[in-house]
């Protein structure tokens, strides 16, 4: 196929993660304080930062420390948590699409790394899970299930399967025909695609190399979703395409 999926409408997306695993080069109750001084001006902290006091890391350098486990930051379309070894990404609102998203990441990530308080970055991962509510999604996609025990329609259907694709470990989740779970009633069914591709990143913590696996993960994930769809269903989503990347 020489075009990729560039767009559907609407995207049915709930989730679109991004999670980098690092090494620190100090203790996540130092590092708290760090991130949070770089950050702070250009991202709006989301939990409130109770300080419980402060480290003099050098003559011009004084962090504050908190007892918060994790930082949780946005700003406009996207939204990150700081942990102990883990940064998660995920958008906010309406998915911008990633020519927009992968930029902020980008953006975050330089200011991090810029810090020179993380000694090399570890896996890299991207997962999207598109909802679709109201719908079942088997008859839709490229997946053929048969039961030779009985001629009942399978309701509450779900499907795990993991890849390998281009060195990397792909994991695509599938939920059908699942009924709505509230307190007072079961009301309505809504059925899942979950892809998660898994990478691993070099010694280091190299931009263009972090950057570059971070994209490539990004188009594993979206030829799957574009594979996986049957052309009608695609045509009833107004697919949109774009050439495909040398």
């Amino acid at each position: 196929m020489s075009k990729v999926l560039a767009k559907i409408t609407p995207d049915y997306l709930r989730d679109t993660i991004v999670e980098i695993r690092y090494q620190g080069a100090l203790p996540f109750s130092l590092l708290r304080g760090i991130f949070y001084q770089e950050l702070s001006e250009d991202y709006r902290l989301l939990s409130n930062l109770q300080p419980i006091g402060t480290i003099q890391l050098g003559p011009q350098q004084q962090v504050q420390l908190s007892n918060l486990e994790v930082l949780d930051f946005a700003s406009g379309d996207i939204k990150f948590q700081l942990a102990d070894g883990r940064i998660v990404f995920n958008s906010l609102g309406d998915y911008p699409g990633w020519k927009k998203y992968f930029p902020k990441i980008q953006a975050v990530l330089s200011h991090l790394i810029g810090t020179g308080q993380i000694n090399r970055f570890q896996r890299v991962g991207i997962r999207y899970i598109s909802e679709f509510p109201d719908m079942e999604i088997l008859p839709k996609i490229k997946v053929r299930l048969e039961a030779g025990f009985t001629d009942a329609q399978p309701f509450n259907t779900t499907i795990r399967s993991e890849y390998h694709i281009d060195g990397r470990r792909a994991v695509v989740n599938i939920a059908n025909n699942v009924k709505k779970q509230t307190p007072e009633a079961q009301e309505g069914i809504f059925s899942i695609i979950d892809i998660d591709v898994i990478g691993q990143t070099s010694e280091g913590t190299e931009e263009d190399r972090l950057f570059a696996e971070i994209d490539h993960l990004h188009t594993i994930e979206k030829q799957i979703f574009q594979h996986l769809l049957e052309p009608s269903f695609l045509q009833e989503l107004d697919a949109e395409y774009e050439p495909k990347k040398q």
